[in-house]
Formats: C-alpha cells, structure tokens, sequence
C-alpha cells in the first residue's frame, strides 16, 4: 500500500535535495526511539550500509514489511544499519503503534526511528508517497531511491560483495498526467496532448526501470479516458482486466481480488502467476470516448488476448471463503451520531464506524488493504441495506479474522471462515 502524505517544513540554509551519487552530510538525526541516545549523527554509522526507510502509520505495507526488516538487520548485522524514518508522526504515536504491535501481532520493532523529522523527509529525501527506501554505501554516498519491494536479502548481498544492482528509481515528482504527455516522445511524437485526433491507442511493453511505479484510471470523461499500469506484474493487468464488483456496493471500479484468479497451467503461471516472481509490464490504453469502464475493460481484455494469447473463463468453484455474516441486525442498525470511519494501524488498532460505510464497503476495505494477498475471499451475507453504526472497538488486529470476529461479535456480526461456491477466474 502506497500512502500520500503533505507536509510543512522548516528548511536550513545548508540543506538541499541530495540525488543519487550525492555524498550524505554528516546529518544529525533527532528524535530518535529504539536507540542508546535520542540523537545522533550520520557518522556514528560510518563504515555500514544505511538504509532509510521511511514509512508512516496510515502504510499498511510499511507496517507489514517489519518482520522482514527484522530479519535482514539480524542477518547482516554490523553490515548494515536499517533505520526507520516517521517524518508525519512524533514519537509518541511511533512509540504506541510499536507497542500495539508487539502486543496484536507479536512483532517486536527493534530498529532506530527517526521521528517527526521533516528535512530528511522533504528537503534532503523528498517524496509524495511511502514505503521510500534511501540506500547510502559504506562511503556515505547515496546509491539508490527505490520502493519498497527492493529491499530484499539478494539486494543488501550484492552491495555488501560491491556488485551493480539496478533498482528500480523511484520518483514521486515526475510529471505524469493523462499518459499521453508521459509518452508523448518514445511512443506518440505525432500526437497533440491537448486535442488527440486518434479514436484509441493502447500500447503494452516490457517494463522500463528509469519509469516509476504508476496506477492511474480515469473513466469519467473529464480530461479523457485512459489506463495506465506502468511496471505492474502482468497478473494484476488480469485483475483490472476482468474485475468486477464483488461486494455489492456502488463503487463501479473493481479490480479482481487474487484469491479469485487461477492457473491450469505451468506456462501461464511462469508469466502472470505467483510462483517464480512476477513479470512486469508496461500497459497504458487511451480512449477518445464517450465510452465507461465496461467498455475500457473490453478492450484491455482483447489486448491481454492478443498479446498472451492465454484463454481466460469464468468458473464456479468451491472455495474457503471470509464469511461476514450477522447474527442480529439490530445490534448494528441505528441511526445516530456524527459520521465516523476509523480503522487500520493510523488510528492505534481501532474500528469505529458510525453511519459511514455500508457492509459492503467494509469488505471492500478489508479486502483491499488487509486480505489482498490473502488466499482467502472476503463476501458479504449480512443482508444489511443500511449504514453501519455504533460499532466502537479498541485493540482490533484487522490483519488477524479472530481477532476481527471478536470484535465484531458484539455487534451482531461475525467474521468467520466458511465454504462457498464462487466465481473464479481461470486463465488457460
């Protein structure tokens, strides 16, 4: 999960965006927890790889990447030091999801935070969105600004042996608007950005480092129609392809969750499955409209058709599903108070809705920010129409379905595990 955030800051004189091959100043960290002092300097890890990563308390992805961080810092010991950089939060509130972490799901975070330090964060290192990793050599020089994901034991070995590694740049300030302009020169000199004569272009290539990580749909009508995947594994192009609303809600952008995609094949699994990595790809499409999403979905399945060549079919199959159910609507229904949607590690392990959501949309966010790498799918059999209310929980692990069941049984809603037949889809 990638989280935007805005901040306001206080700039030194001396201080400036430092660039890849740009020597780190001997930089005194403050704020800091999980450290002997609060304070300390850029030297005093000298002759180690650093790594910064900075995170925020609303990145689930953050948050789940600790036990890895754990890990390779256990690992590669006095090699490297991995610190944790908060620029959004002080340490009051860093501290208290440390403790709430270590007491729901036994995640002990170890590693020095830096807390509430906006210069690091949006003057020397800045960026829009986290995870956002800053690797720093033995020497202090700055090698790579990458996500997340290349934080990984096969990149800190390389680096210790002194091997190139070629990491995926991240850049959270390069200009991209409706993808025509982003294009515009390797692909569509002919173009006008503003005014395109073309009825509909679409284009899918293999991924291209120097381009940053990039979602962006617009189904509207207002400013054009367009997709855009830019380096994302091949398999979630099949899950924009031919998602469809599984939750009963309004929202009519769906993407297929993961546990409803499956393989019969050893070859379509090596191109768009989960074993052996994934292969990631370039897709973008532009249409002049009137058209909707339906319709944009079409035409990128026929691309997926054309390129792959896989066949792709709906089946019905028996599956161990996450079953929101109710026991008594009435425990639930009532309408009352102010509007109220908290969840999720930002807002210190709580769950209060009150007149925000529908048991849809709840499913909706469980399944796309909790569960989306989980084998299980999530469905709706609360039959409830209304909003959700009264529901005011402390000390909820929502990545954990007991702990969620808990909570919610006193509501008159469980949370459970159970068979149902669904539709999944196979690709051939």
């Amino acid at each position: 999960m990638i989280v935007s955030c805005f901040i306001a800051i206080c700039v030194r004189a001396q201080d400036k965006e430092l660039k890849i091959g740009d020597r780190m100043p001997n930089y005194k960290f403050t704020n800091i927890v999980n450290y002997s002092s609060s304070t300390a300097s850029f030297s005093d890890f000298a002759g180690k790889i650093v790594i910064l990563d900075f995170w925020s308390t609303g990145c689930v992805a953050c948050i789940k990447s600790w036990p890895k961080l754990l890990e390779l810092q256990q690992q590669f010991k006095d090699k490297i030091q991995i610190i944790l950089v908060n620029s959004y939060q002080d340490s009051s509130i860093v501290k208290k999801i440390f403790k709430r972490r270590k007491e729901l799901a036994n995640v002990n975070m170890t590693l020095p935070a830096i807390c509430g330090d906006t210069v690091l964060g949006k003057v020397l290192f800045p960026h829009e969105s986290v995870p956002h990793v800053v690797w720093i050599d033995k020497s202090g020089v700055v090698t790579a600004i990458s996500f997340g994901g290349d934080l990984n034991k096969e990149t800190i070995t390389k680096l210790i042996a002194g091997e190139a590694v070629q990491l995926t740049f991240k850049n959270d300030f390069k200009s991209i608007n409706t993808g025509i302009e982003f294009y515009r020169k390797p692909f569509l000199p002919q173009l006008e950005t503003e005014s395109p004569s073309f009825l509909k272009y679409s284009i899918l290539t293999e991924k291209d480092d120097k381009i940053p990580l990039n979602l962006s749909i617009n189904s509207s009508g207002k400013g054009g129609y367009w997709i855009d995947c830019f380096n994302f594994p091949i398999k979630d192009l099949y899950r924009l392809a031919y998602g469809k609303n599984e939750y009963g809600d309004t929202c009519s952008l769906s993407t297929l969750s993961s546990s409803r995609l499956f393989y019969l094949n050893e070859n379509s699994t090596s191109e768009v499955g989960y074993e052996g990595g994934y292969r990631h790809v370039i897709y973008q499409l532009i249409l002049k409209g009137p058209t909707n999403w339906m319709k944009m979905q079409k035409v990128m399945q026929d691309d997926l058709m054309a390129t792959f060549g896989y066949n792709v079919s709906w089946e019905k199959r028996k599956l161990l599903c996450l079953v929101l159910s109710a026991t008594d609507t009435l425990k639930v229904r009532h309408d009352s108070g102010k509007k109220i949607l908290r969840f999720g590690q930002q807002y210190d392990y709580v769950l209060k809705i009150n007149r925000s959501i529908n048991s849809g949309q709840l499913v909706r966010i469980l399944q796309s920010q909790f569960y989306d790498s989980s084998p299980y799918p999530i469905i709706d059999e609360t039959g409830i129409r209304g909003l959700l209310c009264g529901i005011d929980e402390e000390n909820v692990n929502l990545e954990n379905p007991v702990s969620l069941d808990k909570a919610l049984e006193k509501y008159g809603l469980r949370f459970t595990l159970q068979e149902r037949v669904l539709d999944v889809l196979v690709v051939k």
